[in-house]
C-alpha cells in the first residue's frame, strides 16, 4: 500500500479521520494525500454586498491551509503528505484524485455535522459501490490505537478468485493482527454443516490470500444481520470491521441516521469496504429476492 487519500472539509469529523489515516500511513509506510473539494456554491456569503470573493484567491487560501496542515501532519507522523485542493464536486474530485495518485486506500470521515459531511453521507454508498480501491470509513469518535483484531464479515456466495482481499492481508501482516472471517445467517432452516461447505468452496482463495496471517472462521445465527455483525465485533473486540458490500440497501442501512439502533459500527470501529467484484453466480443471485444471510 503506497498511497492513502483522505478527503477533508476541516471539520472535527474530517480532522479525526485525518489523524487516523496519518497513523495508518505511518505504519504502512505510505504517503498521504489530503484532498479538499472546494465547491464554490458552498462559499459563505459575505457581509459586504458589493464584494465577491476572487476564485483564485479562495483556491490559493485553501492550498495554503492544506500545506500548513500537511506540514504539521508530516512532522508529527514522519510521513510524506501532499495537499490537493480543487473546485470539483466531491464525487468527481475523488474519482480524479484516486486515478491521478494511483490511490490504494480512500479514507472518509463519517458522522460529521458540516455541509460537506452531510453531502458526503448521501454519496458514500456511491463511492463504495463504484470505487476500485478499498474505502475506509472512520467514525467521528474513532481513535487509532493500533490494529490487533480484524473482523471480516462476508457472504461466501460473493467471494471468488477475483475477490481483492490484499488490503486485509497488508494491514493484518503490518500490525500482526488476527483476522476472523464471520458468516451471519438468519435462515432458520440453515444447517451449520452447510456453512462448512461454503468455507470449503472458497477456502483455497481465502487461505492463499491470508497465508501467514493468524485467522479463523466463525458462524453466527442471528435473526437480524446487523445485530449479528454487531455481536461479532463486540465478542471479538475488533479494531476494524471489513466487508464487501453487495446490496445498496444494506449499505444505506450502515450509515443512515434513521437506523441508528441497527448500526453495525460503534463510534470507535472503522469500516473497511473492499471493492465489490462479483462472480457470475453471485451476480445471478443478486437478481433474485434477497436471501437471509450476509
Amino acid at each position: 500500500m503506497k498511497t492513502i487519500l483522505i478527503a477533508t472539509d476541516y471539520s472535527r469529523c474530517a480532522n479525526n479521520a485525518l489523524e487516523y489515516a496519518a497513523a495508518l500511513a505511518k505504519g504502512l509506510h505510505a504517503r498521504l494525500v489530503v484532498f479538499y473539494a472546494f465547491n464554490l456554491a458552498l462559499v459563505p456569503p459575505t457581509t459586504a454586498a458589493d464584494y465577491v470573493p476572487d476564485v483564485d484567491d479562495l483556491i490559493w487560501e485553501n492550498n495554503e491551509r492544506l500545506n500548513t496542515i500537511g506540514a504539521k501532519v508530516s512532522e508529527a507522523y514522519g510521513i510524506e503528505v501532499i495537499g490537493v485542493s480543487t473546485t470539483d464536486l466531491v464525487l468527481d474530485g475523488l474519482k480524479k484524485q484516486v486515478k491521478k495518485f494511483d490511490v490504494d486506500l480512500l479514507v472518509l470521515g463519517l458522522r460529521g455535522k458540516s455541509i460537506f459531511t452531510r453531502v458526503l453521507g448521501t454519496i458514500t454508498t456511491s463511492v463504495i459501490k463504484r470505487s476500485k480501491c478499498p474505502v475506509l470509513l472512520v467514525p467521528e469518535d474513532a481513535a487509532f490505537r493500533g490494529i490487533r483484531k480484524i473482523l471480516f464479515a462476508c457472504n461466501y456466495r460473493y467471494l471468488s478468485s477475483n475477490s481483492k482481499l490484499e488490503a486485509i492481508y497488508e494491514i493484518a501482516s503490518t500490525y500482526q493482527a488476527q483476522v476472523q472471517i464471520l458468516h451471519v445467517e438468519k435462515d432458520v432452516d440453515f444447517i451449520p454443516s452447510h456453512f462448512q461447505k461454503h468455507i470449503n468452496r472458497n477456502k483455497t482463495n481465502m487461505e492463499e490470500l491470508l497465508r501467514g496471517i493468524k485467522h479463523n472462521y466463525r458462524f453466527l445465527h442471528e435473526d437480524d444481520i446487523h445485530e449479528g455483525i454487531k455481536r461479532g465485533t463486540e465478542e471479538l473486540n475488533a479494531d476494524v470491521l471489513v466487508m464487501v458490500p453487495h446490496k445498496p440497501v444494506f449499505l444505506k442501512s450502515l450509515i443512515h441516521p434513521s437506523v441508528t439502533k441497527k448500526m453495525v459500527l460503534h463510534t470507535h470501529i472503522p469500516l473497511l469496504a473492499l471493492p465489490n467484484i462479483k462472480n457470475s453466480k453471485a451476480a445471478k443471485e443478486e437478481q433474485q429476492p434477497e436471501k437471509a444471510s450476509l
